[in-house]
């Protein structure tokens, strides 16, 4: 929409995820090349070293590596998953388990470093058993995945993950949060349509959209040089964590 108001043209071009090249031509539109190129999330390595070899501007949205001379525009993850942590520590939490696959996305390794720190600060216990590190979207049996003692909450990485949980918690009759507090990441839609209604941390996609338009048009018209631009979100609080007087 942003695009369709200032006069300029959107083009969709797909990288495949799996090993190989990219190829660049890809990305033409009646025979040249775009003025500039906006990324969504981590793309394959191949993808990026080939954008690299482009003398055009290059703006990675919800992703960041110091590798690639990029434009970024994205969330401070490690920070975020620290807060999140706190919000629940705040409650009276000292149990707190994780769900997330850290190798999965370096967002999410952020995320799941940012929780580990915020236990250390609070001189709260880690135990392994209490980080589910698999991708639990794609479990078929995810019910059968939950370890047999439960934490008081548990931080999903993204809502459809807690959608996945809230599945399984409910299989086993454990009641939200009345026994198990659940939080997650990315205010999605599903965090207004769980029952309980969960507590989500994220930015509005269109608050996103904006940014990423906005900067891209200060390098057109200002010469920007590469740089990362850092955006805040907020911890959005619904019906999905206890009060805990003490544990």
């Amino acid at each position: 929409a942003l695009c369709r108001e200032n006069g300029c043209r959107l083009t969709l071009a797909l990288a495949e995820s799996g090993p190989g090249t990219f190829d660049p031509d890809s990305l033409r539109v009646e025979g040249r090349l775009p003025d500039g190129v906006f990324t969504g999330g981590e793309l394959p390595a191949a993808v990026l070293e080939a954008l690299t070899g482009l003398s055009l501007p290059v703006l990675c949205i919800d992703y960041y590596s110091p590798l690639y001379p990029f434009y970024y525009v994205g969330l401070n993850n490690y920070y975020d998953g620290y807060r999140l942590t706190h919000h629940l520590i705040e409650r009276g939490h000292t149990r707190i388990g994780f769900i997330g696959h850290v190798r999965y996305a370096g967002t999410l390794t952020d995320k799941y470093f940012g929780y580990r720190k915020a236990l250390l600060d609070f001189a709260l216990p880690y135990n392994r058993l209490w980080h589910l590190n698999e991708n639990f979207n794609t479990k078929a049996d995810y019910a059968l995945h939950l370890p047999a003692q439960l934490r008081t909450a548990v931080i999903c990485h993204c809502d459809l993950t807690a959608k996945k949980l809230y599945l399984a918690l409910r299989f086993r009759k454990i009641r939200i949060p009345e026994q198990v507090s659940v939080v997650s990441f990315d205010d999605t839609e599903l965090s207004e349509e769980l029952s309980p209604r969960l507590t989500s941390m994220g930015l509005p996609r269109v608050r996103f959209a904006a940014a990423a338009f906005e900067l891209m048009e200060r390098i057109f018209s200002q010469n920007q040089s590469p740089c990362a631009l850092t955006l805040d979100c907020s911890i959005h609080e619904r019906d999905s964590v206890a009060l805990l007087r003490s544990e």
